[in-house]
């Protein structure tokens, strides 16, 4: 998929500063076996999977260079619900996506801790999928 240039995870758009993103198509397939001894393939359903990470993503938007969501936004947005609106659009002028989904993965890594600043950076990975 193209660079995004807008993610936003329950209303909250999130920081472009240090993202990377992979959308993975996952098929469920169910294998039938017919009287006359030959398989039929059935697709059961098709579902995405939605990861981003974040390299040195500061705690406040505040911090980040677009002003968008930072680790403290991500948090909160993830753990706002069990399903939650994620809209992914590629260039401004060109309509959004919008899927349902459920967090799968949360990890994060704090990097740093400025205390005269109030300043924290953290390796961050979110894992969505498509309900």
């Amino acid at each position: 998929m193209a660079a995004l240039n807008l993610i936003s995870l329950n209303g909250t758009e999130l920081t472009d500063q240090g993202r990377t993103f992979n959308e993975v198509n996952n098929e469920k397939v169910v294998d039938i076996e017919l009287a006359n001894g030959g398989l039929r393939r059935d697709l059961k359903g098709r579902k995405k999977t939605f990861s981003f990470s974040w390299d040195w993503c500061p705690n406040s938007s505040a911090d980040t260079y677009d002003a968008k969501g930072g680790r403290d936004a991500i948090r909160a947005a993830a753990f706002s619900g069990t399903s939650m609106v994620l809209v992914l659009r590629s260039h401004p002028t060109n309509a959004a996506s919008t899927y349902r989904v459920v967090l799968s993965n949360y990890t994060e890594d704090l990097l740093k801790r400025d205390y005269v600043s109030n300043r924290y950076f953290y390796n961050i990975k979110l894992d969505l999928t498509e309900v």
